[in-house]
């Protein structure tokens, strides 16, 4: 009996750079996209504080809600994740199911009252926001009875033409998907507020992505005369970015049943 091992390269570019191609698709809309983590309170109220202000995590959408804090305030939150997946293939049935608390946002906002001035208040926030967490794993395993990788054209180039070897036969297809990282932003805000009705606010935001995946395919197959084939493909992939930007906004009362705020 002959067993072959090897590590798939050369041979399955043309493979790699396709799954390349939509992994970088993938990636873009994993990116782009967020757990909408932040404080309880605007979680309950889906993120609709564009003129309410009063909350760290609305300060996020508006810095001038800082200025709403009427005393020095910190806050925190901790959320619970739960992920469950569950694979089959061709009859083989695996699942994961994996569950840890994680820090979702910690901010405070330190304000100064003045009674000898128009600007009657100014406050200076910090928050942090875990956007989103990439810690996931799963596999999927079994047998297709296709072989992805049948015939192996080094064993053939020995100058005998009539000896080719082809593995069509498979014993078992492996996968495993494993991610980890997070995208999370910090913001600096500086607020202040006129007279009772208006509410102005800066704000400096950072982001931080790390991103990192490991992929493996593995195959086992048999040319039905003895000789054996382990492949495994092993695909890595790692994103990281930062980036700034600047946020403005107010909040004005032009009447007591009436507030309009403006990011």
């Amino acid at each position: 009996m002959k067993r072959i091992i090897f590590l798939l390269g050369g041979l399955l570019s043309s493979l790699v750079i396709n799954a390349q191609a939509i992994s970088y698709t993938d990636a873009a809309v994993l990116f782009s996209s967020d757990d909408n983590n932040g404080t309880a309170r605007y979680n309950g109220m889906s993120g609709a504080f564009g003129a309410l202000g009063g909350d760290m995590s609305a300060v996020e959408i508006n810095p001038a809600g800082l200025a709403i804090f009427k005393d020095t305030e910190f806050s925190t939150t901790v959320g619970l994740r739960n992920t469950d997946i569950m694979s089959n293939f061709y009859g083989t049935t695996n699942s994961n199911d994996d569950s840890y608390f994680n820090l979702h946002q910690v901010g405070g906002a330190l304000v100064f009252n003045s009674r000898h001035s128009n600007w009657s208040k100014v406050a200076i926030g910090f928050n942090y926001t875990l956007l989103k967490d990439f810690e996931n794993s799963y596999i999927v395993e079994g047998n297709s009875g296709i072989s992805e990788f049948y015939s192996d054209p080094y064993l053939n180039d020995d100058g005998i033409p009539d000896n080719d070897v082809y593995y069509d036969f498979v014993d078992g297809q492996f996968f495993g998907n494993y991610t980890s990282g997070k995208n999370e932003r910090f913001t600096f805000s500086l607020a202040a507020q006129y007279n009772d009705n208006l509410y102005l606010g800066f704000s400096l935001i950072t982001h931080n992505l790390d991103f990192y995946q490991n992929a493996l395919f593995e195959e086992s197959n048999n040319d039905g005369n003895g000789n054996l084939l382990d492949a495994s493909l092993l695909q890595e992939l790692y994103s990281y970015g930062e980036g700034v930007g600047f946020g403005f906004g107010f909040i004005t009362k032009p009447s007591h049943n009436i507030r309009f705020g403006l990011s």
